[in-house]
């Protein structure tokens, strides 16, 4: 998570909200919240943001994506 920056979501940022609706982020083992920059990036592209452990984040994916939700997503392998 130290390692996540604007720079490396500039992919999500760039396809906008006509192809991303969020980004879900599995954190690892444990919830923690992103950095801030990331955070204020997203919400000024108009991008929603949900970050939790990585294996509800992958669960959630699975949902989404069946209910055709346009995400992207960002895992941290545990």
């Amino acid at each position: 998570l130290a390692d996540l920056t604007v720079e490396s979501l500039q992919p999500v940022l760039a396809a906008g909200r006509a192809s991303v609706e969020f980004l879900l982020l599995g954190v690892g083992p444990v919830n923690a919240r992103p950095p801030r920059e990331v955070r204020d990036a997203l919400l000024r592209a108009g991008l929603g943001l949900e970050f939790m452990d990585t294996p509800a984040a992958a669960q959630l994916y699975n949902v989404l994506t069946s209910e055709g939700r346009r995400l992207a997503a960002g895992l941290i392998a545990v």
